[in-house]
């Protein structure tokens, strides 16, 4: 397949070496990771091996979505680097060939349409001028479409289509063409298509609070877990990846939502509902007897049919009436009440400033466990 653009040449070539330098990576990884080892430093080491051929092996035919030529200001000199979902290093002269989405320099790829840019590094800010985005669109190997020109910043989703978009001016023809593409049923990554403030979002400072608000099916938990990899991949020193937690209303939408993270590098966040990970919480300290009913069968109950399930319904209706009811307030209010006067002490303790003082709060020896003074409590209802 041809296609029309001054560039193809020039690029499909610089394809096909990249892909050159991938299958060599790929036989150096399988030769170092063959043999088995007793060695537990090996094993962790081959273990990242490991994951780094699997990625490899998916990219072999597609490792770069996006290009950036940027200009330094300082003393004019010229990068030209190939975007991917993962960093790609030539072993042989630990040259990058491809750079992570998530690096620092990758941001120009996202930010808006101005030629004058900036890019944050340890070392401080770097400024200068950004001549030349592009993206591709690559298909077993062989590049079928070169877009020149930064993605646009806003996405009108009220006019229609993406042929809409693409007519009236909105979007750029890569953005449509990806917009076009059939999905499927779970959720996909997006780091070719990030927009200017969908970046803002996911690079932002990781101390500062981010709240994202808008309307089903904008993106929230897209941008999310793009941020959430980005997090990772830049403080890694700090941020283990297996000590966060993804929580989802259900199981349907964990299943959505499970494909993402992978694609983008992380592959051991915990991904939970919080129905699931409170009962693996407190399990453990409630009275023997108690059981949990999982939230949505309680839904389902009113859409089965049959005589065990009409009494069971019955019982159902009576508990959710309670819950609902003034009496469940007060029955709570009266637990809180005796978790701070009885279960916790606590005592006023001098921290150092003439002026100021704080609370330390420990837990009182010899009082009756939580689970069944509530059972109590419930009981005299």
């Amino acid at each position: 397949m041809s296609i029309r653009h001054p560039a193809f040449r020039e690029e499909q070539s610089r394809l096909e070496w990249t892909i050159g330098v991938v299958v060599r990576e790929i036989e150096l990884l399988r030769e170092d990771i063959r043999e088995a080892t007793d060695d537990y430093v090996k094993q962790i080491v081959n273990d990242k091996k490991a994951k780094e051929l699997r990625y490899l092996e998916t990219a072999r035919d597609k490792p770069y979505f996006g290009r950036v030529d940027f200009r330094q200001a300082e003393d004019g000199e010229k990068e030209t680097v190939y975007i991917g979902k993962r960093g790609i290093v030539d072993s042989t002269n630990l040259e990058a060939v491809v750079i992570d989405w998530r690096a620092p320099i990758a941001s120009l790829f996202y930010s808006g349409e101005s030629k004058e840019a900036a890019y944050r590094t340890p070392r401080g800010i770097v400024h200068g001028e950004v001549t030349l985005k592009r993206n591709f669109a690559i298909e077993r190997g062989v590049i079928t479409g070169i877009y020149d020109g930064a993605l646009k910043e806003t996405i009108q989703r009220e006019l229609g289509s993406p042929d809409d978009f693409l007519s009236e001016g909105f979007l750029d023809e890569f953005l449509a063409s990806s917009l076009n593409q059939t999905n499927d049923s779970r959720l996909k990554d997006i780091v070719a298509t990030i927009q200017a403030e969908q970046n803002e979002i996911i690079r932002a400072e990781k101390d500062r609070p981010v709240v994202v608000q808008g309307v089903a099916g904008s993106g929230k938990t897209t941008i999310a877990l793009h941020r959430l990899s980005y997090l990772i991949y830049n403080y890694q020193d700090a941020l283990s990846s297996h000590k966060f937690m993804v929580f989802a209303p259900n199981r349907l939408f964990l299943h959505y939502i499970s494909e993402v993270l992978p694609e983008l590098g992380v592959e051991d966040v915990q991904q939970s509902t919080f129905f699931e990970w409170g009962v693996g919480m407190i399990k453990s300290q409630l009275p023997k007897g108690w059981r949990f009913i999982d939230p949505h069968r309680t839904l389902r109950l009113f859409f089965e049919q049959g005589a065990v399930r009409s009494a069971e319904q019955a019982i159902t209706k009576t508990r959710l009436r309670f819950k609902g009811s003034l009496a469940m307030r007060d029955t709570l209010d009266r637990f809180v009440q005796y978790l701070i006067e009885e279960v916790i002490r606590y005592r006023f303790a001098r921290s150092g400033f003439a002026t100021k003082k704080r609370i330390r709060f420990s837990p009182c020896p010899g009082k009756k466990s939580t689970g069944s003074l509530l059972s109590n409590l419930l009981r005299s209802r």
